[in-house]
């Protein structure tokens, strides 16, 4: 799942910011936002693609895994161009505020 060329180590987590824009049930793009609405809705909005190997271990239990669809702090932080030519967000463990189901 991992295309990014990007490891998290340590307690940080790897996250791929959502991609914001309305579609119809039929695909077309109904609203395509500003790229400064854009980078505005991915800041806490996100997929986790990597966990470090002490991400939570004072926690004692992960509060997320990977492929989990997470809300984050807004300015969490440093993002990163992947390998892929997607923009990444690598952040701490304790940015992650809650798992969207």
């Amino acid at each position: 799942m991992n295309k990014s060329g990007i490891k998290a180590v340590g307690w940080t987590v790897l996250v791929e910011p959502a991609e914001v824009e309305k579609k119809s049930e039929s695909g077309i793009i109904l609203h395509a936002p500003t790229e400064e609405d854009r980078i505005q809705l991915a800041q806490c909005f996100g997929q986790v693609v990597d966990i470090g190997p002490i991400a939570w271990a004072d926690e004692g239990v992960p509060r997320c895994k990977i492929g989990d669809k997470i809300i984050f702090r807004r300015y969490a932080g440093e993002q990163f161009d992947g390998d892929d030519g997607v923009k990444y967000r690598l952040m701490n463990d304790k940015d992650i505020m809650a798992i969207k189901e």
